[in-house]
């Protein structure tokens, strides 16, 4: 037990007996704020959110397209890339959806506290923020984004399948609500644009493709992703709500930009040797290997040879030079291939090894020369015998010297 003197000393210090603690109330909640933009307080019945709304003529332009370019636009092709198997969807009903979310991750502690939509509807395209002033609207949020959907043929992201939809179908489902996307196609944009510029581009971002692709310079307004979570957490403890506005800007801007590199990856893809197609070497580049992975082998070999004609880093018109040879020999085109292959091994410094393998399969199986097949895997064995594999090498010397021996025997 305490003595008396101790207890007094405490108490001093404010030590409290529990019949005598009386807890402090609780800090006031941060007041509702409406953003400093202009728009209204959406009831929903489930609660408020504020909703902005933004409209633009088919005419204005974001980088080199106007908006209603899309709505001319035939997407069988970009559907077929985006979205293998779904439908094709009418331009016009198309749902642009970007989210700002608190995280970075699309796990459960995360919410999205701004979604934008775009539509096209009465000859101009219609831009919606449905926004939660708090995590208490996260519902009126939710139902607001599935009244404007309505009506919709698809849906169109950047990197949404594998972020903004699934942390959405997260809330929604946290909700107890059904989500509005059901059985509407979904064209995520990241990939194709990633199978058409990641060899020209150190980065596929939308930041990256607007400066890069579709001229859309930013104003001083915009905000980096990476810095929006820290702000609205900033708002909701009661920073001065114009610390927003960077963040709606950067939300209009990327739904817009949504809208042209749709236009410019369908008009690629439509006529990709075209005025809209493929302008750089690394540009035809990767659209050779798009045509090699939908086995349109003549479509390729074209793409390639145009990349040749162009500027390449060397490394890039190595693979190109090697690309465009396994094309024509899937073609059986094998005079072309061969003068690829041969022109490789006769060329000063390092020759690739497989120039030197391919012209001694075809030495060897389809215009036998065993002397020269065998000559050939001999060099290939003096440059690269060293590879990791070069067992290969002396197997197939092995047999090309085997057949040769046995030839000798029949004459």
């Amino acid at each position: 037990m305490l003595s008396e003197e101790i207890m007094h000393q405490l108490q001093q210090l404010g030590l409290r007996r529990g019949r005598d603690f009386v807890p402090s109330p609780p800090p006031d909640p941060a007041p509702i704020l409406d953003p400093p933009v202009e728009g209204r307080v959406v009831d929903t019945g489930d609660g408020t959110c504020f909703l902005v709304e933004k409209h633009y003529p088919l005419q204005h332009r974001q980088g080199y397209a106007a908006l209603g370019a899309l709505l001319e636009e035939p997407l069988a092709d970009l559907v077929e890339m985006a979205a293998p198997g779904e439908a094709v969807p009418d331009p016009g009903g198309l749902a642009f959806l970007d989210t700002e979310t608190t995280g970075l991750s699309d796990g459960a502690g995360t919410y999205a506290f701004l979604v934008g939509l775009g539509r096209f509807a009465e000859d101009a395209f219609h831009l919606y923020q449905v926004f939660m002033r708090s995590p208490g609207e996260e519902c009126a949020l939710l139902e607001t984004v599935t009244r404007l959907l309505v009506g919709a043929t698809g849906l169109v992201t950047f990197n949404g399948r594998a972020f903004d939809v699934p942390l959405l179908t997260t809330r929604y489902r946290m909700a107890r609500m059904s989500t509005p996307w059901p059985g509407l196609p979904h064209l995520d944009l990241l990939p194709p644009a990633r199978r058409l510029f990641r060899s020209r581009l150190e980065s596929c971002s939308l930041a990256s493709l607007e400066q890069n692709i579709l001229g859309v310079e930013r104003s001083y307004l915009d905000i980096p992703g990476w810095r929006i979570p820290s702000v609205y957490h900033d708002y909701l403890r009661g920073a001065d709500p114009s610390v927003l506005g960077p963040i709606f800007y950067h939300n209009v801007h990327d739904i817009l930009s949504m809208v042209t590199l749709a236009t410019r990856l369908a008009r690629f893809l439509l006529d990709p040797f075209g005025e809209s197609g493929a302008r750089q070497g690394l540009e035809f580049y990767d659209l050779g290997k798009l045509f090699e992975q939908r086995r349109q082998f003549q479509e390729a070999a074209a793409a390639y040879r145009a990349a040749l004609l162009l500027a390449l880093p060397d490394a890039v018109r190595e693979r190109t030079w090697e690309r465009l040879s396994a094309t024509l020999k899937r073609q059986r085109a094998w005079n072309e291939a061969v003068e690829i292959w041969e022109s490789l091994v006769k060329r000063p410094g390092a020759h690739p090894l497989y120039a030197y393998v391919e012209l001694a399969k075809f030495f060897e199986h389809r215009r036998p020369d065993l002397e020269r097949a065998a000559e050939l895997v001999r060099r290939a064995i003096e440059e690269h015998g060293a590879y990791p594999g070069s067992e290969d090498l002396a197997h197939r010397l092995a047999r090309v010297q085997g057949k040769r021996e046995r030839a000798r025997r029949k004459e």
